[in-house]
């Protein structure tokens, strides 16, 4: 009796002493946590919007360019050591938006896809939604604002506000990421409507803003550009509507354009600037 006492606590004993090795390797495995935040937005072939934001234990996507930029992204990722996503936000499933997203899933291991609930009839969705339900991905559809939290970095994601839109580009999901003192705003390809709505949501100064729908002038794109006042503009095109360079100018907005060159920035919380050598 007292050998098998003793032999349960031995194994008990063995147990409790394997996973106190399993965590403490699980924890000296992890990357040590770097403050700097990494933002890239990858060069497409043609108007298309991928942006890639990540820290050494966190990485996320805005949207994935078309199809024939997958190779691009992929590359990239790997040039960056980025095995993973925690989260894949697609603001609007229109082809230059999702194109890549089904082999992206493919490829690396997606944790959480975020789409709007504007479901567009297309072969490219159709793909991308079986790849999500083969590779076990969590898929969140907003119907409210929603908070993400990693390390110091916050992640806001606006839904659209309607049921029904006369244009399918607002439907796009509105991206508000906080890191530290630094906010980064991201609005898809919204148009006239929908950035109405996003200019009522009360958001802060901006020091990097990604001019919606590739730099076409809308109205309240230039109010947006006028209330956000970003430091920086990314242009997801080769071009910018000549009103809005007009905007960017009197404001000292600087511009960059995406069109077939990646454009990469860092922030420490404090500061943003744009990657050395570009």
């Amino acid at each position: 009796m007292k050998k098998s006492i003793a032999r349960g606590i031995a194994a008990i004993l063995l147990v409790c002493g394997l996973l106190v090795l399993i965590s403490t390797m699980n924890e000296l495995s992890k990357p040590e946590y770097d403050p700097i935040l990494n933002i890239a937005f990858i060069g497409t072939k043609d108007d298309a919007d991928c942006i890639v934001i990540w820290q050494s234990d966190f990485a996320m996507m805005i949207d994935t360019g078309e199809q024939q930029d997958a190779s691009a992204i992929l590359e990239f990722l790997e040039e960056q050591e980025i095995r993973e996503l925690d989260y894949m936000i697609l603001t609007h499933p229109d082809k230059d938006h999702i194109g890549s997203a089904a082999e992206i899933v493919h490829e690396i291991n997606v944790h959480t896809a975020i789409q709007p609930y504007y479901q567009k009839a297309s072969d490219t969705l159709d793909i991308l939604n079986t790849r999500l339900t083969q590779g076990n991905v969590k898929v969140v559809i907003p119907n409210r604002a929603l908070q993400y939290y990693f390390d110091d970095v916050r992640i806001y994601v606006y839904p659209p506000q309607e049921k029904h839109y006369v244009d399918d580009n607002n439907y796009s999901l509105g991206v508000l990421i906080k890191h530290g003192d630094i906010n980064l705003f991201f609005p898809g390809d919204a148009e006239e409507k929908r950035l109405t709505e996003m200019l009522e949501l009360d958001l802060p100064q901006t020091a990097l803003l990604k001019l919606s729908h590739h730099g076409r002038y809308h109205d309240a794109s230039a109010r947006m550009l006028t209330q956000l006042a970003p430091m920086y503009g990314i242009v997801t095109s080769g071009e910018v509507s000549t009103r809005l360079n007009a905007v960017c100018e009197e404001i000292g907005t600087q511009l960059y354009f995406t069109a077939g060159y990646t454009v990469r920035f860092t922030s420490d919380g404090k500061s943003i600037q744009p990657f050395p050598n570009q």
